[in-house]
């Protein structure tokens, strides 16, 4: 009886988790693939919402309402645009200072702070944390604000990014979170959030009950959505984990947050195929929003997910020959069976008109078949050849440009910790002589002028012997490496892929406006075109081949 007893209780205890682990993954999918479509909509709301908050802002008197005005849009830029969010952290700053409101000016350094860390720059947003303090006599309501930067930042250094942001609960627990939670309202969700957070304890129970009544979609909803991802990884339980990623993510779109970390970590699960179309949309979705936020903490990432489907890719590409090569090989068999029949029907002796028709039919068929063989194979080797110079062009493409991107990064990172060290040691006028020398930025310039001359040498092979043909036989260019542009031939190199205006392709690289239009105005005294005459066919170069 005890036994049967214990045996009816431990079936009551794992029914439950059997039914919490039932989802219909697939349709979270769709769900999910239907938001990635539908992104550009989100936003485009979202710009809305922010426009008429900035009416509103327009309409303020007294430095509180517009300090209330220039906060609200501040919340709504944090985790959509950085830049922005920066901006009106800044301008909080301003109002609070001239409106004599120390306590709000607090605040808002926090918040340009918390935007700091939501985007990876973790030095500057140390710094910036590290400058306030006293905050445990600011009002609640704005203490609060104060203690979710701290936290957030507290929380990114506990987040292993390469694997998709899973907790590192250890490393957490060493961070003084209790006396920032301890700021949060008992009520708040976030105290809910950050104890699951910093402490590892399974809160899933509570989580779920505030989703309940929150609002969705929504980046709170999202981030709740991500702890109980990070929950259900530690029971092991990888179909949980990969819905509330999928809601998170949903979630996160349906709030056109930028800042958002779930749908790389779904990426890295086992339940995307990583060669398939689904997984291709969401690393494009993910890649827009870390340049869109400019996330410098998530580049890696990005770059980590690309090599996992360009990898998978490869392997399916392979799948698809040794098919096509079985299909081969069977084709030869029947073709074999049928040579074989033939003579054994030519041993039998059948001499009729009518049977040796049929067999020269049959072998006529057979040597159109043999042909067509014989073609086949051709056009797949031809194929394959094609195919491989494609995947090893845009290797080396891919690899150029994330190269680029490593170094600036790399580049980018040791100068900050040399101006640091700088700073740390005391030297600051050597620290401010470094900042303010273009040096470092030259170095980058040559590096990026470097990468776009090969890449539209190898792309446009013919483009220096079509401009030449445009100039007078004294005024023609000659270069020691074809694959070295001077800045002339690199103004012109973008007009002939379609970037005309003087502007754009001063930004593009980084010269002054007048210095493009002095080496345009140079190039067309040496053109056998009038000027205008001379771009516009310079511009019709590859637009004449498209067409």
């Amino acid at each position: 009886m005890k036994k049967a007893t214990l045996i009816l209780l431990l079936i009551m205890l794992i029914m439950p988790a059997a039914r919490a682990s039932d989802y219909d993954l697939e349709a979270d999918f769709k769900e999910l693939d239907k938001a990635v479509a539908e992104r550009a909509t989100y936003a485009h709301k979202k710009e809305k919402d922010i426009a008429e908050y900035k009416m509103a802002l327009a309409g303020c008197v007294s430095y509180a309402d517009m300090y209330r005005g220039a906060h609200k849009i501040y919340e709504q830029y944090l985790k959509y645009n950085a830049d922005s969010a920066i901006a009106y952290a800044d301008r909080c700053y301003a109002i609070a200072r001239k409106g004599g409101m120390e306590a709000e000016a607090t605040e808002a350094e926090a918040g340009r702070a918390l935007v700091l860390t939501l985007r990876g720059d973790d030095m500057r947003a140390g710094n910036a944390l590290a400058a306030i303090s006293g905050i445990e006599h600011l009002p609640p309501g704005i203490k609060a604000g104060i203690a979710v930067a701290y936290l957030e930042y507290y929380a990114r250094h506990g987040m292993q990014r390469s694997n998709g942001g899973t907790a590192d609960t250890r490393l957490l627990s060493r961070t003084p979170w209790r006396k920032y939670v301890d700021c949060l309202p008992e009520w708040s969700w976030r105290r809910t959030y950050y104890t699951a957070i910093f402490t590892g304890r399974d809160l899933s129970r509570q989580l779920t009950e505030l989703l309940r009544g929150m609002s969705q979609p929504s980046a709170d909803a999202a981030m709740i959505y991500m702890a109980l991802a990070n929950i259900y990884q530690r029971r092991g339980d990888e179909q949980a984990r990969a819905h509330c990623l999928i809601r998170s993510a949903i979630n996160d779109i349906g709030s056109a947050n930028h800042e958002a970390a779930s749908l790389i970590a779904l990426l890295y699960t086992p339940q995307i195929d990583k060669g398939s179309q689904r997984a291709a949309n969401y690393v494009k979705a993910c890649t827009d929003n870390v340049r869109i936020y400019k996330d410098i903490g998530r580049s890696l990432d990005i770059v980590n997910i690309h090599s996992l489907i360009a990898a998978s890719y490869e392997k399916k590409l392979v799948r698809r020959g040794n098919a096509m090569l079985t299909v081969i090989v069977l084709l030869i068999m029947a073709i074999g069976a049928v040579v074989v029949t033939v003579v054994i029907l030519r041993k039998r002796g059948i001499r009729q008109m009518y049977m040796l028709q049929q067999v020269r039919d049959g072998n006529y068929k057979l040597r159109e078949m043999v042909d067509s063989a014989k073609v086949m194979q051709q056009q797949l080797r031809e194929g394959n050849d094609k195919l491989t110079k494609e995947i090893e062009r845009r290797n080396k493409r891919f690899l150029d440009a994330y190269w680029l991107v490593s170094q600036y990064i790399s580049d980018v990172s040791a100068f900050k910790k040399t101006v640091f060290n700088l700073i740390t040691a005391g030297k600051v006028d050597k620290a401010r002589s470094m900042l303010a020398s273009g040096s470092n930025i030259e170095s980058l310039l040559g590096d990026f002028y470097r990468h776009f001359d090969i890449a539209f040498v190898s792309t446009h092979p013919d483009f220096i012997e079509r401009f030449n043909s445009l100039l007078k036989p004294e005024c023609r260019v000659t270069l020691a490496d074809p694959q070295v542009l001077n800045p002339e031939l690199r103004i012109y190199a973008l007009v002939s892929i379609g970037i005309t205006d003087s502007v754009r392709i001063a930004e593009f690289l980084h010269y002054s406006p007048q210095t493009i239009y002095n080496y345009r105005l140079k190039t067309r005294r040496n053109a056998l075109l009038p000027g205008k005459q001379f771009a516009e066919e310079v511009a019709s170069f590859y637009r004449k081949e498209e067409a």
